[in-house]
């Protein structure tokens, strides 16, 4: 048997092993072959290499599990069931995120207009699937986003804001 702590530090690093190996395969391919194979580690060490570094910048959002409540992503919507405060907004409606620290907890305040924001602290179970529904958002940029939840910054920090110009262009005739 393995260790949680060990099963949960593997499983989150997981794709970026899955890349590195890729890369090492792709690689011995390409150098100690020849012919239709070579070519192919060649492809592989590309696809090794993308899988991995998507893999790491999924590592470095994943926190450990501190935060309470549990956290829903489905088509398009994202669900918080928490303690005390709980909460549904679909993606499009999101106006702001901002990641905000409050009682030593880091949180993402996600805004919709006329409706209340959703807090959800990101420790939270299943807050990871948030990486995946951040990056649907139009220009969402990952690596500030992943320098910022590594500063640990006592002042708000807006992560993305909806561009309403391009978001009117939609009803323009």
């Amino acid at each position: 048997m393995i260790r949680p702590e060990a099963a949960a530090i593997l499983l989150r690093w997981r794709d970026a092993f899955i890349g590195a190996a890729l890369i090492a395969l792709g690689l011995y391919w390409f150098t100690k072959t020849f012919g239709l194979l070579s070519w192919v580690g060649a492809a592989l060490t590309l696809i090794g290499a993308l899988i991995g570094f998507a893999g790491l910048q999924r590592a470095r959002f994943v926190k450990t599990r501190q935060g309470a409540g549990i956290v829903d992503v489905t088509e398009g919507q994202i669900t918080y069931f928490g303690p005390d405060t709980g909460g549904v907004i679909a993606l499009d409606d999101i106006t702001k995120i901002s990641l905000i620290y409050h009682q030593n907890q880091q949180l993402w305040k996600l805004e919709q207009l006329a409706q209340p924001a959703l807090i959800i602290p990101t420790g939270a179970t299943g807050a990871e699937r948030l990486f995946d529904a951040f990056t649907q958002l139009q220009n969402f940029q990952i690596e500030p986003m992943l320098q910022l939840l590594a500063q640990r910054l006592n002042t708000p920090q807006t992560i993305w804001q909806k561009d309403y110009f391009l978001d009117l262009q939609n009803y323009i005739h």
